[in-house]
């Protein structure tokens, strides 16, 4: 990468730290590698909130395997416990 580019990531990563103040999201006194990684993680809790979980595996990705040895996974949501596409009303 270039300085130029490093300069703009870091700027770009500045500008959305201060959107974030107020909503939970991470410190600015973080240094940079903490706060991408916290700023991911918060990210992705924010991103699950707004989805359904799943009815089948209440949440939690996995069921109980019918035979030793298959697939613990649920079907229904693929092992991730939420569901991507809302039902239809």
């Amino acid at each position: 990468m270039t300085d130029r580019t490093i300069k703009r990531l870091k700027k770009t990563l500045n500008n959305i730290a201060k959107g974030m103040i107020g909503t939970g999201g991470p410190s600015l006194e973080l240094s940079p590698p903490e706060f991408q990684s916290q700023m991911w993680s918060w990210s992705q809790r924010q991103a699950r909130a707004a989805l359904d979980h799943c009815e089948r595996c209440d949440g939690t990705g996995s069921i109980d395997a019918p035979v030793s040895g298959s697939d613990p996974s649920c079907p229904e949501c693929d092992g991730e416990g939420v569901m991507h596409e809302r039902p239809a009303p």
